[in-house]
């Protein structure tokens, strides 16, 4: 996900800035390790907090219901995402035409409980490059393989790529 990263960054901050949509739904970095936070962008300058990564766990659909019904919506959303934004459409919870959806194919979402439990100490942060998942501890650092700590469900997903997005 992260070498979509900078492309995402870019389109966030365009849309905002050509007033295409009031508010980006997204990521950014959370204080507690292994764990990024839903987070809600209003000005262009502010996608450089963007975070892609598997431990992005939420799904970001679930803030749409609370969002003002005039409000135009862009939301960073990966296949699980772009599946739920099509139901709410269909039931009619939600107008395609007030959301931009900036698609990002899906790796799966990192299981940060089966990371801890291999640690076996608190983690002070965690880091994933490509295949693997760099973990801080008072051990030291200490890698591990990414495919090994997907979340189960994310193993079983046919359908990781977004579709119908903007």
């Amino acid at each position: 996900m992260m070498e979509y990263l900078d492309a995402v960054k870019e389109e966030t901050s365009r849309i905002l800035s050509e007033k295409i949509v009031d508010v980006v739904i997204g990521f950014e970095n959370g204080t507690i390790p292994m764990r990024a936070q839903p987070a809600f962008f209003t000005h262009p300058e502010e996608a450089k907090r963007i975070v892609i990564n598997g431990f992005c766990q939420n799904n970001l659909t679930a803030f749409l219901h609370d969002r003002p019904k005039e409000e135009k919506i862009g939301l960073i959303c990966r296949g699980c995402e772009s599946r739920a934004v099509r139901v709410l459409v269909s039931e009619q919870q939600k107008k395609r035409e007030d959301l931009f959806l900036i698609g990002v194919p899906c790796n799966g979402i990192l299981d940060w409980r089966k990371i801890s439990r291999e640690i076996e100490e608190e983690i002070s942060w965690a880091v994933e490059e490509d295949d693997r998942i760099i973990v801080f501890s008072a051990k030291g650092q200490t890698e591990l393989n990414r495919n090994t700590f997907v979340h189960d469900s994310c193993k079983k997903c046919q359908n990781p790529e977004p579709v119908g997005v903007d």
